[in-house]
């Protein structure tokens, strides 16, 4: 991030305008939860090229960057969808949680095997639990 990236708020609305992406990206790194959130809705405009920083943001330690992320993806629509099934393996219960209830709503078809693979594995029931 750099070293003014430490102490300057990024100007998200700045770079939204200009199509930043990398900028948006950069921002998921910022240290305060509400820049980040907000790095996340720019990004969910952006349509294709942010999918997969949104992927990696529902791993954020935040639960509202994590929601967040679910949202914005939920938004870019078809190109995220086969980024969202791989996310359907994964074993954190947020970033599975957050995939399931974003391909459920999209209401894709080509979703609808591997969200059912999903909700029988055990390991998502695992998941769920061991974050209870």
């Amino acid at each position: 991030m750099g070293i003014f990236g430490k102490f300057l708020k990024p100007d998200i609305e700045k770079m939204k305008r200009n199509r930043d992406v990398e900028g948006l990206v950069r921002a998921l790194k910022y240290k305060d939860s509400g820049v980040r959130a907000t790095a996340i809705l720019a990004l969910g405009e952006m349509g294709e090229p942010a999918v997969i920083p949104l992927i990696e943001a529902l791993k954020d330690k935040d639960r509202y960057v994590q929601g967040g992320a679910a949202v914005a993806l939920g938004k870019i629509g078809k190109p995220a969808v086969e980024p969202l099934v791989r996310a359907l393996k994964d074993k954190k219960w947020n970033v599975l949680a957050g995939a399931v209830a974003v391909l459920g709503e999209m209401g894709d078809t080509s979703a609808t095997e591997p969200l059912i693979r999903a909700l029988r594995d055990e390991g998502y029931f695992k998941a769920k639990k061991s974050q209870e």
